[in-house]
C-alpha cells in the first residue's frame, strides 16, 4: 500500500511521551460468543503533547501485540484509538481502555472466542508501521491455544522469521493454509462430470452449446458498452474478466434474472423440460 493503516497528515507535529499500563499482568475472559463483560482489563495512559506552531489534532492509536504465540494472528491489532485536539504547545494526558475482547482470538477448533495467554506488548503507534512508544503486559489466557501446538510444523509458511507476519511478502502453500483453515481446500475449477452450479463460470461451459451464446452475448453488450469492439489490452481484459464470471453474476448486468439462471443451469445438466422453463422464461422477459 501507499501509506500504512492509520496513517495521516497534520498541519503541526506531536510527539507522545510516558506510556504507562493499569497492571502488569491480567487475566482478561471472554464468554464462547465474544463477549467480555463490557469491562476494562487493563488501561493505557501517556502524554500527548503538540510541538508545532499550528493547533491541531492527533489521533493516538493502541495496538495489542502478542509476542509469544501458536495462533496465526496479525503482528498487531488495533484495539483503541482516540483523537485529541491540542493548542499549540499543549499537553494532554490520554487513556485509552482495553477489554477482554482486545486480547481474544476465534479458535478455529473449538469454535469459539478464547484468550491466548503470554507476553504481550501494548503499543501506541501514530500508525500500524509507526510505534511511538511500547509497554509489556503479561497476560493469563484459558489455555485452548495448546490444540494449535501442532501448527507450526503443518503450516511453517505461517511463521516464517520466527514469529506468525513477522516476514515479508510470505508466500502461503496450499497444504499450511488447508492446516490453518482446518479442512480440504475446494477445486479450483470444476471437476470433469461435476454438476453445474450457479458458481460455474463461463469458462467452465465455454464448450457447451449454452455456453457458448451467453459469452457471444456478453461479449456483444460489452461491444456496445464500449462504442465498438474493445481492442488491445482493453479487450484482453474484457475476455479475461468474462472468463471468471460465474453465472449468478449475469444478475448483476441487469440483463437476466436469478429465474433465468437457475433455468440455464438446469439446461446445462441435461434436467428434464428444462430447455421449456428457459425458453418460457426468457419469452416472458421479453414481454
Amino acid at each position: 500500500p501507499a501509506w500504512p493503516f492509520g496513517f495521516g497528515l497534520s498541519y503541526t507535529n506531536f510527539s507522545y511521551h510516558d506510556l504507562a499500563l493499569s497492571a502488569a499482568s491480567i487475566m482478561p475472559a471472554v464468554s464462547p460468543t465474544g463477549d467480555d463483560g463490557g469491562a476494562p482489563v487493563l488501561e493505557a495512559s501517556f502524554s500527548v503533547t503538540n510541538t508545532g506552531t499550528r493547533d491541531g489534532a492527533a489521533v493516538p492509536q493502541v495496538y495489542v501485540a502478542a509476542k509469544e504465540k501458536w495462533v496465526p494472528r496479525p503482528l498487531r491489532e488495533l484495539r483503541g484509538w482516540k483523537k485529541v485536539f491540542l493548542k499549540a504547545g499543549e499537553t494532554k494526558q490520554v487513556t485509552i481502555p482495553l477489554y477482554g475482547r482486545s486480547f481474544a482470538y476465534f479458535n478455529a477448533y473449538k469454535k469459539a472466542w478464547a484468550v491466548e495467554g503470554g507476553d504481550y506488548e501494548i503499543e501506541l503507534g501514530v500508525s500500524s508501521a509507526d510505534i511511538a512508544l511500547r509497554a509489556a503486559v503479561t497476560v493469563s489466557g484459558d489455555g485452548s491455544e495448546s490444540l494449535y501446538e501442532n501448527l507450526p510444523a503443518a503450516a511453517p509458511d505461517y511463521y516464517a522469521g520466527g514469529a506468525i507476519g513477522a516476514g515479508k511478502n510470505l508466500v502461503i502453500g496450499d497444504r499450511a493454509f488447508e492446516a490453518v483453515y482446518g479442512r480440504p481446500l475446494p477445486p479450483s475449477a470444476r471437476l470433469p462430470g461435476e454438476p453445474y452450479t450457479i458458481n460455474t463460470t463461463l469458462s467452465e461451459i465455454q464448450d457447451t452449446k449454452l455456453g457458448r451464446y451467453i459469452l457471444a452475448e456478453a461479449e456483444k453488450n460489452i461491444a456496445q458498452t464500449f462504442g465498438g469492439e474493445a481492442a488491445g489490452d482493453m479487450r484482453l481484459m474484457v475476455e479475461k474478466m468474462l472468463g471468471d464470471l460465474p453465472l449468478r453474476g449475469l444478475g448483476m448486468m441487469g440483463e437476466v434474472s436469478q429465474p433465468v439462471i437457475n433455468a440455464m443451469v438446469d439446461v446445462l445438466n441435461k434436467k428434464p423440460f428444462a430447455g421449456l422453463k428457459l425458453s418460457f422464461r426468457m419469452a416472458k422477459k421479453k414481454k
